[in-house]
Order: C-alpha cells, then sequence, then structure tokens
C-alpha cells in the first residue's frame, strides 16, 4: 500500500502558502477583516479558481428587493474597451502586460456606480529596485465589480429574446 507524504511535503516550492483540509464544513484558508476599509484577503496578479466563486445570495439576506427594470437602458449607455495596462505600472502593481477588456471605471460610474468601488492600498515593491524601507503612501483608485456587471448584462442577453 502506498501512503503519500503530508499535503506541503508534496506542493514543492510552487507554493508562497500551502494548506489543505478534509472533511465538511472546514475551511483551507479564512481570512476576516472587520474593518470596512481593510481587506479579508489582496492578490496582485492572477488568481485561479477551479471551484466556484460565490457570494451570499439568499433572500433570507435581502430586504428592500426591486426588480431591476431600468437595466437594459443603463446597458445600451455602457462602452466596454479593449486596453493595455501601463508598462511602467504594470510590474510596481502586479499588473498583466496581455490586452485586457472591460470598462473604465470613471465611465460604468456615471451608468451603473453601484458596481465601482473606491479603493486605497499601496502596490507592492521589488526588494532590488528600491530601499526596503520605504513605504509608499496609499493610492486611491476605482476598481470594477465584474460578477454586477456580468449579471447586467445577462439581463440585457433575455432582454433582446
Amino acid at each position: 500500500m502506498d501512503i503519500l507524504p503530508p499535503f506541503w511535503e508534496r506542493c514543492g516550492t510552487h507554493y508562497g502558502v500551502a494548506t489543505s483540509v478534509t472533511g465538511a464544513n472546514r475551511y483551507a484558508i479564512y481570512a476576516e477583516n472587520s474593518n470596512s476599509s481593510g481587506y479579508a484577503g489582496y492578490f496582485q496578479g492572477d488568481v485561479t479558481v477551479t471551484g466556484n466563486f460565490a457570494n451570499p445570495s439568499d433572500k433570507q439576506f435581502k430586504k428592500d428587493i426591486v426588480p431591476l427594470s431600468t437595466a437594459l437602458g443603463k446597458i445600451l449607455k455602457l462602452q466596454p474597451r479593449s486596453y493595455y495596462f501601463k508598462p511602467e505600472l504594470a510590474k510596481k502593481w502586479g499588473f498583466s502586460e496581455d490586452l485586457q477588456a472591460g470598462f473604465i471605471a470613471q465611465e460604468l460610474e456615471e451608468i451603473i456606480p453601484h458596481l465601482v468601488m473606491k479603493e486605497s492600498h499601496t502596490p507592492r515593491h521589488l526588494e532590488d529596485e528600491i530601499d526596503k524601507d520605504v513605504i509608499d503612501d496609499p493610492t486611491e483608485y476605482k476598481s470594477v465589480n465584474y460578477l454586477g456587471c456580468l449579471l447586467s448584462l445577462k439581463l440585457f442577453k433575455n432582454s433582446k429574446r
């Protein structure tokens, strides 16, 4: 009978953090930030999810539920764009240097403001490029709730039928 070594020994050196858990109702990683201006997690770079990415959506958690009857008019105003992140910022912020598709947050905010969030974060620094003791002030910027955008686009598709 083959006995596998512990999970962390099988991971090799490809992971900064590796964890495993078995059984129902357990979390391999759990993070909480009770400060509404902070993050429970922040990832600079691509993220792959092999399972589902889910947000709580149960009716028991909601109030003031109304149909999005005006969504069609707003969706027609959306201007999807292709773009590249500025090269001088891509490395500092961990942005992809590949061609991107999406929305400009400030443009989307004029049409569907609740899909745009104000953020404040300090970009990463590479040790060989700056003095380790220097920490930049946080940069304020806007980000887009793309899961909410997908719902809006789905509503548009259904209305065209």
